[in-house]
């Protein structure tokens, strides 16, 4: 998992399977299913905790997804989807953890 923006870069491996089946795939379909939107946080953690993405949501269709990067540091980055990209991201997401 990398994180870039204009002033900071910090990258970190992230074991995001969860043989719970709470993985990062299931949470991107739940986000994709309320895509009109929830009150209060949505929240995922990896399996080893170096990961973590709280996401919220507005009137209007816009999702906020804060990132947060942990290896004894912590590097924090917020970015901004619409709803409607939700659905192409779940996709990206199976077929990156496709074998």
């Amino acid at each position: 998992m990398a994180i870039r923006s204009p002033n900071l870069s910090a990258s970190l491996q992230v074991y995001a399977w969860n043989p719970c089946g709470s993985g990062l795939e299931q949470f991107f379909e739940d986000l994709a299913a309320n895509w009109k939107g929830w009150n209060g946080e949505k929240k995922w953690t990896s399996l080893e905790g170096e990961l973590s993405l709280v996401c919220t949501t507005d009137s209007v269709g816009h999702i906020s997804i804060e990132v947060t990067l942990f290896d004894g540091w912590n590097v924090r980055n917020v970015f901004y989807v619409d709803a409607g990209q939700l659905d192409q991201i779940v996709l990206d997401i199976k077929k990156f953890f496709t074998i």
